[in-house]
């Protein structure tokens, strides 16, 4: 058990109204920035879906793009290429694309009971798809279910995800307007902008500390 050291209470008294003192006194700056909402002249922006791709680059993700009949010989090559050998595939994945199962090794999502171990221990990379994305910031929308747990976009060492070019929105109120959330905010709604990264050791900055160190998008031609 710690005890506070009562042994100089004047002391300890002098040295915060000494403190107290000096932020008191300290000079008042003349101006405060006010923050704007940032905007985007959208009728300048030839392409958003390469707009998002670059962010999405620059960050650090690697970004593909393909139709969906070219989507398992897609997934195929990246995890080739990113020598990824157990790979999880969430239940809605394997719902909106049963042919990737027929095509590909994929582990499938089962009760978190039968899949635990393998998820923490097995797996190199998971599955999923992105509701939306919005594509002045480069970012992901993710909206985890009992379908696509949380857990596997946050686990596994990559996060590969399937993102349909049909659900770009400009800017995040765009979204939030035309997807009527603020009727009600869902319990879970990620906006991810590349790899888990931190620059909190000695400000070097590491990929990987808090997630997936590699983020892999797919950007799905549905039309």
């Amino acid at each position: 058990m710690s005890h506070a050291n009562t042994s100089n209470p004047n002391g300890i008294n002098k040295a915060r109204n000494n403190i107290l003192a000096k932020l008191r006194g300290a000079p008042k700056p003349e101006h405060i920035a006010t923050l704007e909402r940032p905007t985007h002249n959208w009728a300048e922006v030839a392409d958003p879906i390469a707009h998002f791709s670059q962010i999405m680059e620059t960050n650090h993700a690697n970004v593909y793009r393909c139709n969906q009949a070219d989507l398992p010989a897609t997934i195929e090559q990246l995890l080739a290429e990113h020598q990824l050998t157990s790979t999880l595939a969430s239940k809605d994945v394997l719902t909106y694309f049963p042919e990737l199962e027929r095509k590909i090794p994929l582990a499938p999502q089962t009760d978190l009971t039968e899949w635990k171990d393998q998820l923490y221990n097995h797996t190199d990379a998971c599955l999923t798809r992105a509701y939306a994305s919005i594509a002045a910031t480069g970012t992901l929308v993710l909206w985890p279910g009992a379908n696509e747990p949380r857990c596997l976009s946050l686990v596994p060492p990559c996060h590969i995800v399937i993102l349909d070019t049909q659900r770009f929105y400009p800017t995040l109120a765009n979204f939030i307007e035309q997807e009527k959330l603020a009727q009600g905010l869902p319990t879970n709604l990620l906006l991810v902008s590349g790899p888990s990264k931190t620059s909190d050791i000695q400000q070097t900055v590491a990929y990987g500390a808090h997630g997936p160190e590699k983020l892999l998008v797919i950007l799905l031609d549905t039309e």
